[in-house]
């Protein structure tokens, strides 16, 4: 059976974030904002501007669609308490009946969320269930492993580890919700089971916002893994460049993303300087694939 692959839906990147983590924990928050489509986009470009407070989450979801805003490697800023969890945001104003998450819109939102968290406990080996407050603070005791965790609120974080007050998402069906992932993962594997053609994806650049410019090569140095740092080095090469000419290297990943030709390895530093991880890996396994595929070639 071939392994699921985690989320990958248009990525807007957060301006705040940590460092390197291991995924091992959901974390389901609500945005204090309405649940309609748009809104997404609307609390990701929020993360990514000058004005952005010091928070961000790994996604947020609406009605249509799901964004990224941090990789899954990363350390987002969601709950105060924040290492080896993935933040995942609902639109959601946080206020009237708990009836308000079975509208249609709510129920549009969850079922992007679902599949969203199924791919997320099934691509790092996280349990699909709720998790206990006493199961939280065990998962947190026995070193954060993914095998120990699950799915849990940010009130729930809020009350265990006192890092935070907040108490959502407000009126969440979370037994519900977790069934609903459980649905999902099922029908991801079953579609797993049986191999299928993939279409030729576009030039994943694409999908950060319009504009968007590396402004420090500071994700790779100091958590970028042992491939991040050789392609930057090789990127560096190519150019007739070091790899201490930090100013320079930054110019030309600028210049080369506005004009469309960045290649795989300059596509991978791309992503790798903004903490994409797992985007630039996926980049490198690409280009080291058509190389495998066509002996000689650079």
């Amino acid at each position: 059976m071939s392994k699921i692959a985690p989320p990958a839906p248009p990525m807007i990147p957060a301006r705040h974030h940590g460092g390197a983590q291991t995924p091992a924990l959901i974390v389901m928050h609500g945005t204090v904002s309405p649940c309609r489509k748009g809104n997404a986009r609307s609390v990701a470009n929020w993360w990514h501007g000058t004005s952005s407070p010091d928070t961000s989450a790994h996604y947020v979801a609406d009605p249509g669609e799901s964004v990224q805003c941090v990789g899954d490697h990363t350390e987002a800023y969601h709950c105060g308490y924040n290492l080896n969890s993935i933040g995942y945001e609902l639109s959601d104003p946080e206020t009237g009946a708990a009836s308000r998450w079975e509208d249609a819109d709510h129920k549009a939102m969850l079922a992007i969320a679902a599949v969203d968290v199924a791919r997320l406990c099934l691509a790092y080996g996280i349990p699909i269930r709720r998790l206990s407050n006493a199961q939280l603070a065990a998962w947190d005791k026995g070193g954060k492993k993914p095998k120990d965790g699950g799915i849990v609120s940010h009130r729930q974080m809020s009350t265990v580890f006192k890092k935070s007050t907040h108490t959502d998402p407000i009126g969440f069906p979370m037994a519900a919700f977790v069934k609903q992932v459980k649905a999902a993962a099922a029908d991801l594997q079953k579609g797993a089971s049986t191999p299928v053609s993939k279409p030729k994806p576009k030039d994943p650049v694409d999908t950060l916002a319009p504009g968007e410019k590396v402004t420090s090569l500071a994700q790779i140095n100091q958590h970028g893994s042992a491939r991040e740092k050789a392609a930057l080095a090789q990127f560096a090469k190519n150019q007739g460049l070091k790899v201490t000419q930090t100013g320079e290297l930054i110019r030309r990943l600028n210049v080369l993303r506005a004009e469309g030709k960045l290649g795989d390895t300059g596509r991978a530093v791309f992503y790798a300087a903004h903490g994409w991880h797992e985007k630039a890996l996926d980049e490198l396994d690409a280009r080291d694939g058509k190389k495998a595929a066509t002996p000689g070639k650079a």
